[in-house]
């Protein structure tokens, strides 16, 4: 959740609420107390400002914006998902002469021969492992 929360905190100011309808219009669901949570981490690390907004109805919000810090972080972590394929993308290219493909046959069906998995966790992804690695590499804190 860490580097698509920058990515979109990068495109523009944004409200949390906003950001967590963003993150779930792509598919990654996230429990809203879960997205404020990282938020709050990111502000305190120095990868995201937030300021509080006058309200226009309802209670105050806050907006964050991503910082240099934020930038230099999302440029990382975009590095290693970006290695991460690559090197899954030559797994995959030297798996198929052996194991056949791991890609759907012409009737769109998953090829029988190939084994299959529930798919990563969210923990395995490469975003959250890029993300760990470079946690890693500051000391410790995790961007998870």
């Amino acid at each position: 959740m860490t580097a698509w929360l920058l990515l979109l905190v990068g495109r523009g100011a944004a409200h949390g609420y906003e950001l967590h309808g963003q993150l779930d219009a792509r598919g990654l669901a996230a429990d809203p107390s879960a997205v404020y949570r990282v938020l709050r981490r990111l502000e305190r690390d120095g990868c995201v400002a937030s300021d509080w907004t006058p309200p226009v109805a309802g209670p105050r919000r806050r907006r964050y914006e991503l910082t240099a810090r934020g930038r230099v972080d999302l440029d990382e972590i975009t590095r290693r998902i970006a290695a991460t394929r690559d090197l899954n993308d030559a797994f995959l290219t030297a798996c198929r002469p052996a194991l056949g493909t791991v890609e759907q046959d012409r009737a769109g069906q998953p090829d029988r021969r190939a084994p299959t998995s529930r798919g990563p966790s969210a923990d395995s992804s490469p975003a959250a492992l890029a993300a760990s690695s470079l946690a890693r590499n500051r000391g410790g804190r995790s961007q998870r």
